[in-house]
């Protein structure tokens, strides 16, 4: 008689509930990591912008700050000193963003909230760089035109549409933008490697564009751009309306002063090589 299969012990079974809590983690963590680092930038010229108080003046600066951040992100590429980028945005956008909701909402001192909040924050923002995140190496000038065009098609939609829904829509939008077009104009070829990081073919630009357009909005691909932010947008609106309509706005604008400027000054001097990052682990198979 043949033999009959051996039953699959339970706890061997694959567990579908296990899979999809793993991609909704991760999917949720690589939101907040945009939500963190485009709110730095933005918070960061929102804030700024206030110094000089016009007409306008708060929406324009964030969208600079923003500009400023894409920018940040769309270099990475140009030497092992510019990988530290997307982490050191993310790292002070949750600083900030911890240390003045302790600042709004807690009763214990201005020094007590920006450790504490500031701390945990920081914290927060290194997890939610659990992976690479950026987009196809472009040269100097298309990154300069996608960042611009980029943060104004944010602040476009978002000032246009208001309100969670429209803002939440920019986010899917301009990120989904910036990363097509990055691919469009990437500076080297796309080559797929095998695990040995052979290179296996070159791969067509339009074939590559066709894969970001259908990776963006997918619901299992890890750098799914659209529904990056779209989450990120929908993560960081709330947050910003609170803390827009505090009544104290120093509270608020002083944090992400001081975590921009030091954000900015950490990839300085990173990409000038006065300090030197940790050496980046490369993918061993995919494309590259």
């Amino acid at each position: 008689m043949a033999d009959e299969p051996a039953a699959i012990p339970g706890d061997k079974r694959p567990r579908v509930w296990v899979f999809l809590a793993g991609v909704l983690v991760f999917r949720l963590l690589n939101s907040l990591h945009w939500a963190l680092a485009g709110g730095l930038g933005w918070g960061f010229g929102v804030a700024a912008a206030s110094l000089v108080p016009l007409p306008g003046s708060a929406t324009l600066g964030g969208a600079v700050g923003l500009a400023l951040v894409l920018l940040g992100v769309l270099t990475v590429g140009w030497g092992e000193r510019s990988e530290q980028t997307p982490i050191t945005l993310a790292a002070f956008g949750g600083a900030a963003v911890g240390s003045t909701s302790l600042a709004l909402l807690s009763p214990l001192g201005p020094e007590l909230n920006l450790a504490l909040g500031g701390g945990l924050g920081l914290v927060l923002g290194l997890c939610s760089s659990v992976m690479k995140q950026h987009f196809a190496p472009v040269r100097a000038a298309p990154a300069c035109a996608l960042a611009i065009t980029g943060a104004a098609l944010f602040a476009g939609v978002g000032s246009l549409v208001g309100g969670t829904i429209g803002w939440t829509a920019a986010g899917g939008l301009s990120l989904f933008w910036v990363a097509v077009l990055a691919e469009c104009w990437r500076r080297t070829p796309a080559v797929e490697i095998d695990a040995n990081e052979q290179p296996l073919r070159e791969i067509a630009r339009r074939e590559r564009c066709r894969q970001t357009v259908r990776q963006s909005w997918s619901p299992s691909y890890p750098l799914a751009w659209g529904w990056h932010g779209l989450f990120g947008g929908l993560l960081a609106s709330p947050w910003a309306f609170w803390a827009a309509n505090h009544p104290d706005l120093t509270a608020v604008r002083k944090p992400f002063l001081v975590c921009g400027g030091l954000a900015g000054v950490v990839i300085v001097v990173t990409r000038l090589g006065i300090v030197k990052p940790p050496r980046q682990s490369q993918p061993t198979s995919g494309t590259r």
